[in-house]
């Protein structure tokens, strides 16, 4: 699941880079390319209600902060992470691969009173 994120991740970096250096046709493979991960992962990791098979937290960040999800699914994604946090007594449980994006994603999705209480937890 976290590898498959930050594959996701560097396809677009280079989807990104193709667009500055105006290589239409590698963007067109990159872009097709960005389609078939995300679509595995669905495939592999989400249930159809939008559920990962993992209910870390940082599977959820990875997964919305890198738009694994469709977009008519992230708010109930965005639900089950807040929910985890709180019921850690809103403290992280993130390693190091989800931490930088945990308080990116919460204050994307509206919660960026959560971020701070997380970013102010002693």
């Amino acid at each position: 699941l976290i590898a498959q994120c930050f594959y996701a991740h560097s396809t677009q970096l280079l989807i990104n880079a193709a667009k500055v250096l105006g290589n239409s046709a590698d963007v067109q493979t990159y872009t097709a390319l960005l389609q078939n991960i995300k679509d595995a992962f669905r495939n592999e990791y989400m249930t159809a209600s939008g559920r990962l098979v993992s209910s870390t937290q940082t599977a959820y960040v990875l997964a919305l902060h890198f738009d694994m999800l469709p977009e008519s699914l992230r708010p109930y994604a965005v639900s089950r992470l807040v929910e985890n946090i709180k019921s850690y007594g809103n403290h992280l449980t993130t390693g190091f691969l989800g931490t930088p994006y945990l308080c990116h994603v919460l204050s994307r999705f509206g919660h960026a009173d959560l971020a701070y209480t997380l970013l102010l937890q002693e």
